[in-house]
């Protein structure tokens, strides 16, 4: 038992960063136009950084959604740790989870998603957060990039597919927030 104590004041000690109220900002830059995901064709790519921080979890995912006679996402798990010398999370491993195929409805849901975004308040009472950047290339050029912090604890709207869900179904192919 007593060797246990430390691990557990260390996990909680990890965690006091997670908690900070940096993580609350919202960035403002240039909003990336609707209807990205059911517009997108052949030589574009988007590409969308998700992570969710609360006070005990920390989870980052990377989207690459591209266009291959179909529409298909590749989704990779990033490993982070806390590091209090950089002042932030830093990239370790890089799992990647698989592929899929997006459906027309799919799309319609993921551009959905980033209406919600854009609607988002500034005020964050939550002590999870999630994030996402997007970036819309052609050619493999940045063209379009985009940012949104939710710290809302509202759950998704019912029309919209989020981040998380396209995780889930790579273990669960059937699975959908519609269930």
């Amino acid at each position: 038992m007593k060797k246990l104590i430390p691990v557990v004041l260390l996990v909680a000690l990890m965690s006091v960063g997670a908690c900070d109220d940096s993580v609350h900002s919202k960035s403002s830059p240039p909003e990336i136009a609707g209807g990205m995901f059911t517009s997108l064709t052949e030589g574009e790519q988007i590409e969308a950084d998700y992570a969710v921080t609360g006070c005990f979890n920390h989870t980052h995912h990377r989207f690459l959604f591209h266009v291959n006679d179909v529409v298909l996402v590749a989704i990779t798990e990033i490993e982070e740790t806390w590091s209090s010398q950089e002042g932030g999370w830093v990239e370790g491993k890089h799992n990647f989870l698989g592929t899929q195929e997006l459906s027309g409805e799919d799309l319609r849901r993921l551009d959905n998603l980033v209406k919600q975004y854009q609607q988002l308040p500034d005020e964050h009472n939550c002590t999870t957060v999630s994030g996402v950047t997007f970036r819309l290339k052609r050619e493999g050029e940045l063209v379009e990039e985009s940012s949104y912090t939710d710290g809302t604890c509202s759950a998704p709207g019912n029309d919209v597919l989020p981040l998380g869900m396209l995780v889930l179904r790579i273990n669960d192919p059937y699975r959908d927030i519609m269930e």
